[in-house]
């Protein structure tokens, strides 16, 4: 028999703040899970991207024409906020779907099972920080405090983000399983046009791609906000005014999505 949640969408975010604790425990089980009976454990996710980082940050300063002393601290930042927001991005379309059975048969809050993603690929970033400092250390690129120190923030701000974008995109997921495989094929194409792999300098002489792929583009606001203080400097100040105000908008349109769906959401998985 389907478990009704009685809570309305304002308590569900409440529950989950309070219980805070047990989906960081489960968090953290989901990554030990993952790495269950290997040597390494979460360390052979550091050393994807650490290859990852040298192989294609060699590859692209090439292509581009870029010292690599300077490319591939600018890549690995680039790199890691991006695998940041793609994996959550594209765990939070089955957040849902995948935990069907817990949901039809306990009273829990929808929006715990997004903070779980949060909190599972927060932790997986942090590890890969010291990645991206050894990379700065290599290549001798200098990182001061004072821009290192908006890290905190910048990150609040894209966790914010992808918090009520993985709870719209679950709620969509599970009435239209179409969206799924589109949302794969989007972030696929959003890669290669987010500078992440080049530089935000070569669009300067066109004002209209430049407005196109950064001015407008959200995720160019999340990666600057994490990757900049990763190069010890400073967030554009549009980007923590658009992730500001784009996470204030999308709370109150995901909280409204979450109260029309509320009632129907476990006869849809």
């Amino acid at each position: 028999m389907l478990q009704m949640h009685a809570q309305k969408p304002g308590s569900d975010l409440a529950a989950t703040a309070r219980q805070w604790r047990l989906w960081l425990r489960l968090s953290w089980r989901d990554i030990r899970g993952r790495y269950r009976r290997t040597v390494l454990g979460p360390l052979w996710t550091v050393l994807g991207n650490a290859l990852m980082i040298a192989g294609l940050g060699l590859v692209y300063s090439y292509l581009w024409g870029e010292n690599v002393a300077t490319y591939l601290p600018y890549f690995s930042g680039g790199f890691l906020a991006w695998t940041l927001v793609a994996t959550t991005v594209s765990e939070s379309c089955q957040a849902f779907i995948l935990n069907s059975e817990l949901i039809k048969s306990t009273r829990l809050p929808y929006s715990a099972h997004i903070a779980r993603i949060l909190i599972r690929n927060g932790i997986v970033f942090l590890h890969n920080i010291p990645l991206h400092l050894g990379v700065c250390l290599f290549c001798a690129t200098p990182i001061t405090v004072s821009g290192f120190l908006f890290l905190p923030l910048g990150l609040a701000l894209v966790i914010i983000n992808l918090g009520w974008i993985g709870l719209v995109l679950a709620i969509a997921c599970a009435r239209y399983r179409d969206v799924t495989p589109l949302v794969t094929i989007l972030l696929q194409l959003a890669f290669f046009m987010t500078p992440i792999i080049w530089s935000a300098e070569r669009l300067q002489g066109n004002r209209f791609l430049a407005t196109l792929l950064i001015d407008a583009n959200p995720l160019h606001s999340m990666i600057d906000a994490v990757r900049a203080p990763l190069l010890g400097a400073v967030p554009s100040l549009v980007s923590i005014v658009g992730l500001s105000l784009s996470g204030a908008v999308g709370i109150a349109v995901s909280l409204a999505l979450l109260r029309r769906a509320h009632p129907r959401i476990a006869y849809w998985l």
